[in-house]
């Protein structure tokens, strides 16, 4: 079975033709993967930041954050070295969760603060 990660390295190897993301398409529907595409996508796109250099903040807030806060966010985490990926969930009630590469590395949520606080002994 051809793993993500193997489409992942094949698509990195001959990314430079035009045709490339054609040509990857018609190949995960032959080999019976469509089902995986999400998986190979991500798979590519880690990749090609680790090509880069770059890795992967995951920028999870409360609510919309204003420009000063991305600009607070993006001082810490520079774009040189970062692509950023937004989302909102209200379960953080107040606050905001950053990852990198998929691992934590700052929660400052309200529901973090909570749970820490009830949870210890």
């Amino acid at each position: 079975m051809i793993t993500p990660n193997d489409y992942a390295q094949a698509f990195i190897a001959v990314a430079d033709g035009k045709h490339a993301v054609e040509n990857l398409l018609q190949v995960i529907r032959k080999n019976g993967d469509w089902s995986r595409r999400a998986k190979i996508i991500a798979a590519i796109e880690a990749a090609a930041r680790a090509k880069s250099g770059k890795s992967l903040a995951t920028i999870t807030s409360a609510r919309t954050l204003t420009s000063a806060q991305l600009h607070a966010i993006e001082e810490r985490f520079p774009k040189e070295q970062f692509d950023y990926e937004h989302s909102i969930n209200p379960e953080l009630i107040a606050g905001v969760r950053v990852e990198i590469d998929g691992e934590s590395k700052i929660d400052a949520s309200l529901a973090f603060a909570l749970r820490n606080m009830f949870t210890k002994k």
